[in-house]
């Protein structure tokens, strides 16, 4: 609150200018079920003491057509280490090229970019210590790649 003199005095409870928060780009909660979705970028990032792949995707058509969701996944393995085939991102592959890695085939979660899945959409209710989160902090994900459309 702002005195009459131009000084700021804080009332309990209330935040200086320089300490407010702007929330904005809150993720999106939509009816969870089956959309059509393009990929468009793929982010690698450690999250929780794993590394992790983000897979940023577009819902194409329907109500909810240009909203904007994310997919994670872990990271597959670097290097000679075996890729485990019970992993969402391998079984995720597998969907966008349509077979089984051959062996020694080089794979990588890049060829997911740029691709048309239809996906399951879910909305998330518990946060990451498994309590449920409030009605207005759910959002929606996407839960696994149903099949490649395109």
């Amino acid at each position: 609150m702002i005195s009459n003199d131009g000084r700021h005095e804080e009332r309990p409870g209330t935040a200086s200018p320089e300490h407010e928060l702007v929330l904005t780009d809150a993720a999106p909660l939509i009816t969870p079920g089956l959309y059509d979705v393009k990929t468009l970028r793929l982010d690698r990032r450690k999250l929780w003491g794993a590394s992790k792949v983000m897979l940023s995707c577009e819902i194409i058509g329907g109500d909810y057509d240009g909203v904007l969701l994310i997919w994670c996944a872990n990271s597959l393995p670097k290097g000679k280490q075996r890729i485990p085939i019970s992993s969402k991102a391998y079984r995720t592959i597998v969907i966008a090229l349509g077979r089984r890695p051959e062996r020694r085939e080089r794979i990588s979660e890049a060829l997911l970019v740029n691709k048309m899945f239809k996906a399951s959409v879910r909305t998330v209710t518990k946060d990451a210590h498994g309590q449920p989160l409030p009605p207005g902090a759910r959002y929606s994900i996407i839960d696994a790649f149903v099949e490649r459309i395109a």
